[in-house]
């Protein structure tokens, strides 16, 4: 987990190369960050961009948003890999998938690996023992949620799950707002109705976005909406949204552009009610303001906290 090495999918060390060679590599994993292109960004040996803090700060974040936990652990332990101001730590960590399943061990493993790369030192360990603890809590608690949804989903047929108010069929339409589309419920279904239903979906809660060719599961768990055609051409991701509105239903895109990318083409599109992300970065963020000491900016806090 920590220590020397590098995790699975970062290259290894190589020897050789300037500064003028390191600059050029941090400005194309950069580059590939901000283009979502992971394989091009783990191309790179960190030797040659782990000095670099933004480098270093947007690969992790695009690692956690893309679920490569493993890759993200071993850039985080990797011996040239610089130590992240931890409030970049955190600002990564809130942003993890909620798109495909997550092991709740990698999740174990990296935040052990956040604390380790902040480079403490003997004074620190007992407050580093407590955040480790504290963190793995909710970061386990949200990864578990998300388990627990996508096993759903995987094993649950949609028009229970639709009953239910957990999941919804639909069409997307350009909504109001920059980054927001209008969804109409195909089928007269929807997460309004069913007396079954558990706890439907409301304002501020988070959605996994699906078009209903690009998603499968044991048995057709999935399930296919009778006569969803109109799905021509190549289709959109699959995304995570914000529900802004329930009833009409209106979600929240990360992009106006992964917004527009639903609307249009006659797609019909899988929606599934995932884990809280809200009460998440709430707890992400009560964490770092507790802790803001020896792994963040302010007077430590932690050792206080230990005593009490």
């Amino acid at each position: 987990m920590g220590g020397k090495k590098g995790g699975r999918g970062i290259a290894k060390r190589s020897h050789g190369g300037g500064g003028f060679q390191q600059d050029g590599t941090a400005k194309a994993v950069r580059r590939a960050c901000e283009q979502d292109d992971v394989h091009t960004a783990l191309r790179s040996d960190p030797h040659t961009f782990g000095h670099d803090v933004t480098t270093v700060s947007m690969l992790l974040n695009l690692l956690l948003r893309k679920g490569a936990l493993a890759e993200a652990v071993g850039l985080l332990g990797h011996m040239n890999c610089t130590a992240l101001p931890f409030a970049k730590t955190m600002q990564a960590l809130d942003g993890l998938t909620q798109t495909i399943r997550l092991e709740e061990e990698a999740a174990v493993a990296l935040v052990a690996a956040a604390v380790t790369n902040a480079g403490l030192n003997p004074g620190e360990r007992a407050a580093a023992s407590f955040f480790v603890a504290q963190a793995g809590y909710v970061v386990l608690e949200f990864v578990a949620e998300g388990i627990a949804a996508h096993t759903a989903i995987e094993t649950q047929p949609l028009d229970v799950l639709r009953r239910m108010g957990r999941s919804a069929v639909v069409r997307c339409a350009p909504g109001k707002k920059k980054g927001e589309v209008l969804c109409a419920h195909e089928g007269g279904g929807g997460f309004n109705g069913g007396a079954a239903r558990e706890r439907s979906v409301q304002g501020g809660d988070c959605v996994r976005v699906a078009p209903m060719e690009d998603v499968g599961g044991p048995g057709g768990g999935y399930g296919r909406l009778t006569g969803g055609g109109g799905m021509g051409g190549y289709p959109p991701p699959v995304v995570e949204a914000e529900v802004c509105m329930a009833a009409p239903l209106v979600l929240k895109l990360p992009t106006a552009d992964a917004a527009n990318k639903l609307c249009g083409g006659g797609r019909v599109y899988r929606i599934d009610r995932m884990a809280n992300r809200i009460a998440f970065s709430r707890q992400l963020n009560a964490l770092h303001h507790a802790q803001s000491g020896p792994l963040g900016s302010a007077p430590a806090r932690l050792p206080c906290l230990l005593r009490a």
